[in-house]
């Protein structure tokens, strides 16, 4: 089970939010669960789920990403179906409502799958926006640029960790995809994030992919990377960090376009209540 959904924010007046904002927000929506539910959600090993805050001069947008049908359940489900979700924000000592609901995704495995694989042919250019700071941890350092090697470990990572059924598995699938991937063009910026007092080097801005070798591999990289939008990138994801949307840059078209699949709505998805869904209907967010 995969789930992406926004929620729109409402803030006091005078009150500015930004991406660092996410790791006081990860602590309001683990605050909302019972103990045994937290636990759950806190135990060892690669997050469930990932959120970011996403920032514009017209509105605070939250992105919560879920990975398995417990995670959907119990971080998304009751945000959906209350009819006025609020929560307070100790760290900020400020109460935020919710004032907009968009699932953007909601889809088992086998169709996330077969929406990659049974398409038409797949684009072989990506571009990827890093909308909150990413970093990736290599030897005990922090990495401030990103490597395809490291994206691509981090998306199979996660993939592995919750995808069951559909484990990829393949010998040396992560150098096969590397060695078949080249960052072509890229506008990034030396960045921090905060938690509590801790400011962690990141980076964030847009890199342009370009794939290429067997048709297979491209459409298992446009997965992968179309995955990444839900579990975020790099360290930290359930904080904040990593933030990612990526769009497909098809041969002599103009634009780009959403990989996400929106046309998908699982039938056994949890009942979400009275909300704005984008399932079915143009990308929600375009170039």
């Amino acid at each position: 089970m995969i789930t992406l959904t926004e929620f729109q924010l409402a803030t006091p007046p005078g009150l500015r939010l930004d991406a660092n904002a996410g790791s006081v927000l990860h602590g309001a929506l683990i605050e909302r669960l019972d103990s045994a539910a937290a636990t759950t959600l806190h135990e060892p090993g690669l997050r469930p789920y990932s959120q970011h805050l996403r920032v514009t001069k017209e509105a605070a947008v939250w992105r919560i990403g879920t990975l398995t049908p417990p995670a959907a359940q119990q971080l998304v489900a009751p945000l959906l179906a209350a009819p006025n979700a609020a929560f307070y924000l100790r760290d900020k000592h400020a109460h935020i409502a919710i004032t907009v609901k968009r699932q953007l995704v909601a889809c088992t495995y086998r169709e996330f799958v077969n929406h990659f694989f049974l398409s038409p042919a797949p684009a072989r250019r990506f571009v990827m926006k890093f909308a909150t700071p990413a970093s990736f941890k290599i030897d005990n350092a922090y990495q401030i640029f990103p490597s395809v090697f490291h994206i691509y470990q981090s998306l199979v990572n996660r993939w592995n960790a919750c995808a069951s059924g559909f484990v990829l598995d393949r010998p040396r699938l992560i150098d096969d995809l590397t060695a078949y991937t080249r960052i072509i063009d890229y506008r990034l910026r030396l960045n921090t994030f905060s938690v509590e007092s801790i400011r962690i080097p990141a980076f964030s801005g847009e890199i342009t992919l370009s794939i290429a070798g067997p048709e297979q591999l491209v459409r298992l990289a446009a997965m992968l990377l179309a995955y990444g939008e839900i579990s975020g990138i790099g360290v930290k994801t359930a904080l904040g960090m990593g933030g990612v949307t990526v769009w497909a840059k098809p041969k002599g078209a103009v634009g780009l376009a959403s990989l996400l699949p929106q046309t998908l709505s699982s039938p056994d998805h949890f009942d979400s209540g009275d909300h704005q869904s984008a399932i079915g209907s143009p990308a929600s967010e375009n170039r």
